[in-house]
């Protein structure tokens, strides 16, 4: 299992972070994914690809689980959030301009609303999430 991060470097996204999150051993395994203060607010850069608000009001969160059908690509877009994601079943590619990167069940990624766009697998796929609200763009 492992943990991307995408964030902004170089004028383009990209992944920034990449951390092996196996549990270890067969005890409880705590293991912080996210630090955030959203007060003041995390300073994103704003995108150049379509901007897609996602209702979630500055300092508010929402846990969602969403199946994404087979074979779909949804196009590059940036958001008004933070994504926290987990993959439950199938599996998906975070598209980022570095480049595709699968992620397969159990894998996460924390996409800080930079551009990005996924392909989904022959399977679908099944994702849980948490969004975090930032102030959009101005």
């Amino acid at each position: 299992m492992r943990l991307i991060v995408a964030d902004f470097k170089d004028g383009k996204s990209c992944v920034t972070e990449e951390t092996d999150v196996t549990p270890e051993g067969d005890g409880m395994s705590p293991l912080p994914m996210l630090d955030l203060v959203l007060d003041p607010p995390s300073v994103r850069p704003v995108g150049v690809s379509e901007y897609r608000d996602l209702g979630i009001p500055f300092r508010s969160m929402r846990w969602q689980r969403t199946r994404f059908p087979a074979n779909q690509l949804r196009p590059f877009h940036y958001t008004n959030t933070i994504d926290c994601h987990t993959v439950i079943d199938g599996w998906i590619e975070l598209l980022l301009d570095d480049g595709p990167h699968r992620l397969m069940p159990g894998d996460m990624t924390i996409v800080k609303g930079v551009d990005h766009g996924w392909h989904i697998g022959p399977d679908g796929c099944t994702v849980s999430m948490i969004l975090l609200g930032t102030p959009g763009p101005e």
